[in-house]
């Protein structure tokens, strides 16, 4: 049989019946390859782009509540510590926020709010929960993509003269205040609305900061701004041991006067494999005020035998003082960190206070303190950011 001339005339009918459907599908080819064509250049216009974005903006914002909280015994009445003096100081202890009661102690709540902006900047604040309401602690747009390893901060924010001034209260390794922080500046450091400039190539960190110089302890002249400078760097030895030494210096006047307070900052660090580490810190501050002259310092070690437990020691010490009151105001603190979960904290911490005036009279105080802290949310301690 001859299939020729049937498959010849197939050929030529198959055009003629079903032509319209093949032109639609030719249509609706071409359609779908315009399509991709321009996903083509979408995606070569985003991979050609700066790689400005991080990890955090996959999850644009972060939040996080801390609560801390103590039980105290004290040797010393609420009354009469609710109105003790540092001699030379403070005539007044004024408000004091962590721990300022003997019993239970519920200090503080803290609600963190982080966001990256597409990842040229970062918005933060810290809220402070109180029971009239949010008190704003730090607010603050930062930018660390300008060129050459500059950094721009603006909004308010805790300075940055000295590595525990960054640090939130549930980032201390203690529970206390250091004496020198609390006498110079405020029980919870210096926050101040301004503009921070940084440079940071990665071993050596210099900043200017502008701020209102609205606090009242070493500041506070109304309208005159504080000027605030720091340049740490960093030695990085074999053996996991690392150095760091930092100067600061504050400028700024009081109602009495200029005020010049000038700072010096040691820090090692000592790592022996795993979790187990070593940290010495120790931070010096002198103060020229209102023609006269302070100065203070405290020295802690940290040891940590794992990621879980770990204890410290720290000694204050106010040094220099006004003409014919004391030198020697002191206090000694010990502490047991431990740490059962990534979101808790627990202190148990011991402190023998010389520091204090309570009318007339100087008084030795003795306090045992066990604290917790929680941590619920996405933290910024573990995204980078220093409280």
């Amino acid at each position: 049989m001859n299939y020729t001339r049937p498959f010849i005339l197939l050929s030529i009918a198959a055009p003629l019946l079903f032509g319209g459907e093949v032109s639609q599908l030719e249509e609706k080819i071409r359609q779908q390859e315009q399509q991709l064509d321009a996903l083509k250049k979408r995606v070569e216009a985003m991979e050609s782009r700066p790689e400005h974005h991080d990890e955090s903006d996959e999850t644009p914002l972060h939040i996080a509540l801390v609560a801390n909280m103590a039980a105290v015994a004290r040797n010393v009445g609420n009354d009469d510590y609710a109105g003790y003096a540092i001699p030379g100081f403070l005539q007044s202890a004024g408000e004091i926020p962590f721990n300022p009661e003997r019993g239970f102690d519920l200090n503080y709540a803290e609600l963190e709010l982080t966001s990256s902006l597409e990842g040229y900047a970062r918005l933060y604040s810290s809220l402070h929960v109180e029971k009239e309401g949010l008190h704003i602690g730090e607010l603050f747009i930062e930018s660390d993509t300008l060129p050459s390893d500059l950094a721009l901060k603006a909004g308010r924010f805790r300075s940055a003269f000295a590595e525990i001034n960054t640090l939130h209260q549930h980032g201390w390794n203690f529970s206390s205040t250091p004496l020198v922080i609390e006498t110079f500046f405020s029980p919870v450091g210096i926050s101040e609305d301004g503009v921070s400039l940084k440079w940071n190539p990665g071993v050596t960190e210099m900043g200017l900061e502008v701020l209102q110089g609205t606090n009242d302890r070493s500041f506070g002249a109304g309208d005159a701004p504080l000027y605030v400078g720091y340049l740490r760097h960093t030695l990085r030895f074999p053996s996991d041991l690392a150095v760091r030494l930092g100067g600061s210096w504050m400028h700024g006047k009081s109602p009495a006067g200029t005020t010049d307070i000038y700072g010096g900052e040691l820090k090692v660090t000592k790592g022996f494999g795993g979790e187990r580490s070593l940290t010495w810190q120790t931070l010096l501050l002198d103060r020229d005020y209102a023609g006269s002259s302070q100065g203070g310092l405290y020295t802690e070690v940290l040891y940590m035998a794992d990621a879980e437990v770990g204890g410290a020691l720290r000694y204050d010490l106010l040094y220099k003082n006004l003409p014919g009151e004391p030198d020697d105001l002191d206090r000694w603190t010990a502490a047991l960190i431990y740490k059962p979960f990534d979101f808790a904290k627990v202190r148990l911490q011991y402190t023998y206070d010389r520091s204090k005036r309570f009318g007339t009279e100087r008084r030795d105080v003795h306090e045992l303190l066990l604290g917790l802290t929680i941590e619920a949310g996405e933290h910024a301690g573990h995204t980078g950011h220093n409280h």
